[in-house]
């Protein structure tokens, strides 16, 4: 962090040490074990390089949000997809295991096996003799 006010301002020339825009203020370096700093700021000069700063951030953090919304994007479609083909799965698995039992539990005493019609919307029964 550097100096802001200094004797190229003509606020400085006409005021010297009593400008009425220049700030001063401890900053700590990053880093352990550095010591604090005294910077003497212009307020307005200050004041831009530190909205600059936000704004660099901000610009970042925009982009690191458009990059996870677009790689979410691509993973909520797969996604979807898994979730279509494993219901489709379940239920294919849930309609098999209902016909084996269906089959089995229908056994009557003349070893006829009561089958259901696929072709009958009704749930109706034909029987296979």
């Amino acid at each position: 962090m550097e100096n802001t006010c200094n004797k190229d301002c003509p606020l400085w020339k006409k005021y010297k040490e009593n400008c009425p825009n220049c700030i001063e203020s401890w900053w700590t370096p990053e880093g352990e074990g550095k010591e604090p700093i005294l910077v003497k700021d212009c307020a307005p000069k200050r004041t831009f390089i530190m909205i600059q700063g936000l704004h660099n951030r901000l610009v970042g953090v925009e982009q690191s949000q458009e990059q996870q919304r677009n790689e979410m994007n691509g993973f909520s479609k797969v996604m979807k997809i898994f979730i279509i083909a494993l219901k489709q799965n379940i239920i294919t698995s849930y309609t098999k295991k209902k016909k084996d039992i269906a089959t089995i539990e229908n056994k009557n005493a003349s070893n006829q096996i009561i089958k259901f019609s696929r072709s009958d919307n009704r749930g109706g029964i034909q029987k296979d003799f």
